[in-house]
């Protein structure tokens, strides 16, 4: 509200509405989608996953590969941090219910990242990141997807050892085979 000598103005703003956030793209075809989360502890990561789950589990047609795509870009990584490769909602919510219960499984990949006393991140195994990305550029083009479902695991097990990934690239070969980078998502925030 503005006023000058009696005389008021009111100026409403609105975002423009977007299609609905559905469809679970790459996931409906299991195509596998690599979701990421990190915190400053291991309880706030907890607590971050706990979120996250209750927020998948109330949107059942939730765009998985935007909302992939949005935490891999949209957040910046911290020290502790959870991977889990997913190739449907339900793998998700039940990857998302087994870490936040505390028990062990393969799907969900946690870590800490190691540093020297330089600040250098400590990495078990291979350690060069354009390797990493131009071999998961190359079994991404193949369309195989056990071949990709191993190379995403392997991006995972690096991530959460402190690989620093450029993500953007990842999703350069889609644009080169005419499709489209997913849009991002309203997700919810670090708790």
């Amino acid at each position: 509200t503005f006023g000058f000598s009696g005389t008021n103005a009111h100026l409403v703003i609105d975002e423009f509405p977007l299609a609905a956030e559905t469809g679970s793209g790459a996931a409906e075809r299991n195509q596998p989608v690599l979701f990421l989360l990190s915190a400053r502890s291991e309880e706030r990561l907890a607590a971050y996953a706990a979120v996250m789950r209750d927020f998948i589990g109330a949107q059942p047609d939730l765009d998985l590969v935007a909302m992939a795509y949005t935490l891999q870009i949209g957040r910046h990584a911290m020290d502790h941090r959870l991977a889990i490769c997913a190739d449907s909602r339900q793998t998700l919510l039940n990857g998302l219910a087994t870490f936040t219960a505390q028990r062990p499984s393969e799907q969900v990949l946690v870590g800490r990242v190691r540093k020297s006393r330089g600040g250098t991140v400590i990495l078990d195994g291979l350690a060069d990141r354009e390797a990493v990305l131009s071999s998961w550029l190359d079994v991404s083009a193949s369309g195989d997807v056990g071949a990709v479902s191993r190379a995403m695991k392997q991006l995972a097990e690096l991530w959460v050892q402190g690989l620093d990934m450029e993500w953007p690239r990842l999703y350069g070969a889609v644009t080169a085979d005419g499709g489209s980078i997913p849009r991002r998502l309203r997700l919810p925030g670090y708790p």
